[in-house]
């Protein structure tokens, strides 16, 4: 009518100024702007207008609809004008949209701007307020027609109630001298969205609304001959009547029946969540709906008073002839501005079974929630009768027992109650690789407690059974920490758990450690085969005691690296930044170099890695931080150990060819032990080695010194070479060791071994030459004298003494030998 009122005006009012002025009057009129974009003008057989993008109001608020149109056409016929009769030929409104805001006046701040109406009313004139009574203009519009329109229907704040698509409309009205006005028609809208507590309902429905209309302009009152909804094929009648239309508390007073019916489609009847169209659907049931409305002084107090059932029986869904059909759908609810509530919901299909019942009070407001569910599903089937669900590839059965109680708008605070068993249950899809298979157990829980009883599940080539107790479970998701600490006791058992393969590497992950839930407690692991940081272990037998954020390990038993590994600790991830650890453990017949290679970081150390073996076994301990993966930082790595060999060798090390070329003596490639006890100590990333004696082809090396984690290394050995081997180092020694060539007893050149294990400089510890020099000439003295002295040959004694002289470069005394 607003549409046609400024249709008409603008008509009758062709002059520019005139019509501005008719346009800006509606505006103050309604309290909300009003615009035209383009007008066409006609008077060919009749007085005619075309108004092009028309808006009324700027933004929808409560009462106050926004309307935008594309075209309205309007077409008069003149002759009944002569006679005090207005006739409308034709009315084509095109591509209306209504946005309207559901609540009560005041509810938002914009509306403010809509009360504007009465202060307006107040100052119209005597001649304006005569509009309201009966005129002796009889007036008729013979043919009203809207194509392409649509109506969205929303709360205050923004959350959608209805959309209504595909509206159009044809319809007959007629205004008598005497002040009433005659409407019918018919009206049908092609798509329906409605948004209830308990889902989206419209899916593939249509709505056909047939009226009869009589509305007495002098009393304000609306009368409904008839009013009949065809929801699909469920026809509601609706009769009843509405006083004060136009007033700010129309008086309402409607009833509504449909049913019972049979429906031929009764999908749009039922939450699309549950049942989506997909494919060859069909569907049926018998359905009755009922209720009535009012408002104004029939209400109780302001806003709407109702109250309405829907009941559902019979009903069948098939989504084609290869699936089980859903059937048995039985559906029983009611509504009123107080309660939702759905006394019976029932279907089944194949194996499955499900039934819930409850209610929500106060569902426009807190929301509280009562609701009981069991369901026995076989979710193979019922994944093959919901796309999300077929995409998954469901598989499995399960059995639910669920109870809930509280105010939905606080989960945290709902009542959560109920039981499941699951039996090889899994899913699979693409993007989802690692989708968990096989899962079975039961668990049971409340708000109080959580308890899993041999519940198992295969991850990718992993596998895990749990089985214990949780006491506060909901405090692991509270992160403010206000409801406690939750504590676990429980057991996890893995015949295989590759961490790796669950837990890859992701660069694009940001990095950082989380901190623990608030969680303390006991977990005791068993473990067939534990693959983490590309390290295997077997056998791995643990206890977990975690508190505080702290992690500790009393005891971890495992084979690792061909041996036994007994280990103990802890780790501190209260500040997940930087977490430290320490630890403690002991090692028996572990192969040396299968350790060594495992891990990154003996690799760091020199290269040590690539050229150790043997059999070993160890008491060590250390102290430090860990990196956002849980890996050792080595620069603050802190510890000392007793590491005993047996068949200990060193092959391959970078530092050794360059030696055995420095000491012409090939055999120095591969060092051996027999049996090696050696302490060690890192301080800080620091490696330290003392005492360090290995042998190899009758050479010997006796000494230590430091490797640092960038493989910087400062080592300084003793190197005894095989009698008879010195004179190929002729021309290489120092000066002071050069007359020494020749002897039988070796000599012990000190060596230094500096700078990077890629590279390694090989020089003699000069401040030690003098002093090995000084040794290796006593040591030639006391021989040549024991020689001779077996020979009893004075003179050849004195022969040596002068030959010691003229080596040294000194005059001697004689020396008498005794005996």
């Amino acid at each position: 009518m607003v549409l046609l009122g400024i249709a008409l005006l603008v008509l009758f009012f062709p002059g520019e100024r005139v019509r501005e002025a008719a346009v800006a009057r509606i505006s103050e009129r309604l309290g909300r702007p009003v615009s035209i974009g383009e007008v066409s003008l006609g008077v060919l057989g009749g007085p005619r207008v075309r108004l092009e993008d028309v808006s009324v109001g700027d933004v929808a608020v409560v009462g106050a609809p926004r309307i935008e149109v594309a075209t309205v056409a309007l077409e008069v016929a003149l002759g009944p004008l002569l006679r005090r009769e207005l006739a409308v030929r034709a009315v084509a409104i095109e591509e209306p949209w209504v946005e309207v805001v559901l609540g009560s006046p005041g509810a938002e701040d914009d509306v403010a701007g809509t009360n504007d109406v009465e202060g307006a009313e107040e100052g119209a004139s005597a001649e304006e307020g005569e509009m309201a009574t009966p005129t002796a203009l009889a007036f008729v519009v013979d043919e009203l027609r809207i194509e392409g329109g649509r109506v969205s229907l929303r709360e205050v704040d923004g959350e959608p109630v209805a959309e209504l698509r595909g509206l159009s409309e044809e319809l007959r009205a007629s205004l008598s001298p005497e002040g009433e006005l005659a409407i019918e028609g018919t009206t049908l809208v092609e798509e329906v969205e409605l948004w209830t507590p308990a889902g989206r309902l419209g899916q593939g429905l249509e709505l056909r609304l047939r009226k009869a209309l009589r509305y007495d302009l002098a009393a304000e009152l609306l009368r409904i001959d008839e009013l009949t909804l065809d929801i699909g094929s469920l026809p509601v009648a609706v009769r009843g009547r509405v006083a004060g239309v136009l007033g700010e508390s129309p008086l309402a007073e409607l009833a509504f029946e449909g049913g019972p019916a049979e429906i031929d489609d009764i999908v749009g009847l039922l939450p699309a969540e549950l049942f989506p169209v997909a494919g060859d659907l069909r569907s049926s049931g018998r359905a009755r709906l009922e209720g009535r409305l009012r408002s104004g002084e029939h209400g109780r107090g302001e806003g709407l008073d109702y109250e309405a059932s829907f009941v559902l029986e019979e009903g069948r869904v098939r989504y084609g002839a290869d699936l089980p059909p859903i059937e048995g759908i039985e559906i029983a609810a009611t509504i009123d501005p107080e309660r939702v509530g759905i006394t019976r919901l029932r279907a089944r299909a194949g194996r499955s079974r499900i039934s819930c019942e409850g209610e929500i009070g106060d569902w426009a407001g807190t929301a509280r929630v009562r609701a009981e569910v069991e369901a026995k599903l076989a979710l193979g089937e019922l994944g093959a009768l919901h796309p999300a669900a077929a995409e998954l590839g469901l598989r499995g059965d399960a059995a639910i027992e669920l109870a809930i109680e509280g105010v939905a708008t606080e989960p945290e605070e709902l009542d959560v109650e109920g039981s499941a068993t699951v039996k090889g249950v899994g899913f699979r899809h693409a993007k989802l690789p690692g989708a968990p298979r096989e899962l079975s157990g039961s668990f049971a829980f409340t708000r109080e407690r959580l308890r899993v009883d041999g519940l198992s599940f295969a991850l990718l080539e992993s596998d895990l059974a749990l089985a214990g107790v949780v006491e506060n479970p909901l405090a692991i998701a509270d992160t403010s920490g206000g409801s406690g600490r939750a504590r676990i006791e429980a057991k996890l058992t893995s015949r295989v758990l590759d961490l790796d393969a669950l837990f890859p590497p992701d660069p694009e992950k940001p990095k950082g450690l989380e901190p623990l839930p608030p969680i303390d407690g006991r977990i005791e692991v068993e473990i067939g085969r534990l693959v983490s940081s590309e390290i295997e272990s077997r056998d791995v037998v643990a206890t977990l005691l975690l508190k505080g954020g702290r992690v500790r390990i009393p005891r971890a038993d495992l084979r690792a690296f061909g041996g036994d590994v007994r280990a103990r600790g802890a780790i501190d991830l209260r500040d997940p930044k930087r977490p430290s650890y320490e630890m403690t453990a002991t090692m028996k017949g572990v192969r040396a170099g299968e350790l060594a290679s495992a891990s990154a970081s003996f690799e760091k150390f020199g290269g040590v890695a690539r050229a150790v073996s043997g059999d070993l076994d160890a008491e060590i301990g250390a102290t430090g931080t860990l990196d956002d993966t849980l890996g050792i930082e080595l620069t603050n790595l802190t510890g000392e150990g007793a590491l005993n060999f047996s068949r200990f060798g060193i092959e391959g090390h970078p530092a050794q060819e360059p030696l055995a070329r420095f000491l012409s003596t090939p055999g120095l490639t591969s060092l051996t032990a027999p049996a090696l006890r050696q302490k060690v100590r890192i301080d800080r990333g620091m490696l330290s080695l003392e005492g360090l004696a290995l042998s190899a082809g009758g050479a010997k090396l006796v000494g230590g010194g430091t490797v640092s984690i960038d493989g910087m290394l400062n080592l300084a050995f003793d190197v005894e070479l095989p009698a008879g081997t010195m004179g190929a180092l002729e021309g290489r020694l120092p000066s002071a060791l050069t007359g020494l060539l020749g002897g039988d007893t070796p000599i012990a050149l000190p060596i230094l071994i500096t700078g990077a294990s890629a590279s390694p400089k090989i020089s003699f510890d000069e401040s030690k030459v003098a002093a090995v020099a000084r040794e290796a000439a006593r040591t030639r003295v006391e021989e040549e004298g024991a020689r001779l002295k077996e020979e009893g040959l004075e003179m050849g004694l004195e022969k040596g003494l002068e030959s010691l002289k003229g080596l040294f470069g000194g005059k001697k005394k004689r020396k008498r030998v005794d005996d």
